[in-house]
């Protein structure tokens, strides 16, 4: 029988939505394509890991959008890139001479699931997680988490509120301890340091604008100045071409008149200019951060939690009796698995793999093989 691999993501799912946790745990069937949110998610981590490490991003970037992909436009692969640059560099200058030393970053973990009661190892299951960083800030060692969301990050946002109670937190707070109590995370973190007990959110509000069609009148002022939001754009005409990049547009009413619609780099220059401004001068549009602690009763307790969901889970998978939660189907975005639910209301476990996903336990195998 394959060992249950237990992490902050599996279990929030067990929590949200069992089958959804069979479809994607325990069969292993994971979409081909990542959405945009995960996909822009998983490069602003590497970008801020970068940055963290004092490495140059650019290069980076630029290799990873060098080739479009077949179901995106050139313009839309050039904004996505657009929108990463401008925030990455925003975020180096909003938190540049800050108090937070990062001390180790990508830290993994596998670890024992231990009865909360008698604290004997459970067989056949296993914790698993990547810490994204390990900080120390005002000399307290604690978790460093990057997260990106379309919700405003705002200090009375709700936002603040769910990750008050992240399964993912009280996850990674108690495998950092079993890790620094037993000295695995030496030098960086020791045994005789306080106990690391919370975390630090570092949230990107990501903007949901996209290129738009300039005022005439600044049309005018890019075309005869080259200037747009601060910066110097080098004009070619006809066609117009700023830095190189072709503008479409469309004319005005009058002769003579136009708007400009702002290419990738003009669409990369005005972010950034928001964020530095912070959407008109609200420094915590864009970017915020807030300390998130755990007492040892709250660890206690969530101790506990994890281990009647492993129950739970166990269960369901012993009896092949799975039940879904129609409540989360489009909750906060709509599930890659809807499809699937929708019209394959009996799925058995020997089913084939559907198309637009993979099984990685296939993959597994594959590399054990290679």
């Amino acid at each position: 029988m394959r060992t249950i691999k237990l992490s902050a993501t599996s279990l929030a799912t067990a929590k949200t939505c069992p089958m959804k946790y069979r479809l994607a745990y325990v069969l292993g069937w994971r979409p081909i394509e990542d959405s945009d949110i995960q996909r822009v998610g998983t490069r602003w981590h590497k970008g801020l890991e970068l940055i963290g490490r004092g490495k140059d991003w650019s290069d980076w970037l630029n290799e990873t959008y060098a080739t479009v992909p077949t179901n995106r436009t050139a313009e839309e692969w050039a904004t996505e890139r657009a929108k990463l640059a401008a925030f990455l560099t925003a975020w180096a200058w909003r938190w540049q001479g800050d108090s937070v030393t990062t001390l180790a970053t990508e830290v993994t973990f596998s670890l024992p699931l231990r009865h909360p009661g008698n604290n004997r190892i459970i067989p056949g299951v296993e914790r698993v997680g990547k810490i994204d960083r390990l900080v120390l800030v005002d000399g307290r060692p604690m978790l460093g988490e990057y997260k990106s969301t379309s919700q405003s990050v705002a200090s009375d946002s709700r936002i603040w509120d769910r990750y008050r109670r992240d399964t993912q937190l009280s996850e990674y707070i108690c495998a950092a301890r079993e890790l620094q109590l037993r000295g695995a995370l030496a030098p960086a973190i020791t045994p005789s340091m306080p106990l690391i007990s919370g975390g630090l959110y570092d949230l990107w509000h990501r903007p949901q604008s996209s290129p738009k069609l300039l005022t005439q009148a600044d049309s005018k002022k890019l075309v005869e100045t080259g200037e747009y939001c601060g910066q110097k754009f080098k004009i070619d005409t006809p066609p117009l071409f700023v830095d190189g990049e072709r503008a479409d547009g469309k004319p005005g009413a009058k002769p003579g008149t136009f708007a400009v619609r702002e290419t990738p780099g003009m669409y990369s220059v005005r972010l950034l200019w928001e964020a530095e401004t912070g959407a008109y001068h609200r420094p915590d549009y864009y970017f915020a951060r807030r300390e998130i602690a755990r007492t040892d009763d709250e660890l206690r307790a969530y101790e506990w939690e994890r281990y009647h969901l492993f129950l739970h889970v166990k269960n369901m998978a012993r009896t092949g009796k799975w039940y879904g939660n129609e409540n989360w189907c489009d909750a906060r975005y709509v599930c890659p698995y809807l499809g699937i639910c929708n019209h394959c209301p009996v799925i058995h476990d020997d089913d084939p793999v559907p198309n637009g996903f993979r099984c990685i336990f296939e993959d597994e195998i594959k590399d054990t093989e290679e």
